[in-house]
């Protein structure tokens, strides 16, 4: 079971790296500055599922979706010739903004839930509510991403005709 917002994959496909490299390019709209997260509400007129950029062998990219998630995930590729195919090593990951934002928040509630249990000398339910934000966050956390990286993952695996090692 994963614990963390973050994947490691290798997918392993018998198509050549310049199929690869061209099956990925079909469905992938160049973006300056890949870096994180488009927040515009632009149309997708190119019908790509994918935005981001292909620099030779590696590739940065994140699904277009058409509502917020905050939690989803940054998909960074490098494809490498093998043997008998192809192996594309792709790692998942939440935008560094979001996990920064989201240990300022955490850090928070553990500072108030730890000054509740200082301050009071007797059990009260009230000292729970900061300790039941934490695990509401990281249990939100984890739904958002996972469930846009399972997507990823299969849409990955389906145009690479890939199976994941």
């Amino acid at each position: 079971m994963k614990f963390l917002p973050f994947e490691e994959i290798t997918y392993k496909t018998s198509l050549s790296p310049e199929d690869v490299l061209e099956r990925l390019g079909k469905v992938v709209r160049h973006r300056e500055n890949s870096g994180g997260v488009s927040f515009s509400r632009e149309t997708n007129a190119d019908n790509k599922a994918y935005e981001g950029t292909i620099n030779g062998n590696s590739f940065s990219i994140t699904r277009i979706i058409h509502y917020r998630n905050s939690f989803l995930p940054l998909i960074n590729g490098v494809i490498e010739r093998d043997v008998d195919g192809t192996k594309i090593r792709v790692k998942m990951r939440l935008h560094g903004f979001v996990m920064l934002l989201m240990f300022f928040i955490t850090t928070i509630a553990i500072y108030i839930s730890y000054s509740f249990f200082q301050s009071s000398k007797k059990f009260d339910l009230h000292m729970l509510f900061p300790a039941l934000g934490i695990v509401y966050g990281y249990f939100l956390t984890m739904l958002g991403f996972n469930y846009e990286a399972a997507k990823s993952k299969k849409d990955l695996a389906e145009l690479f005709e890939a199976t994941i090692e």
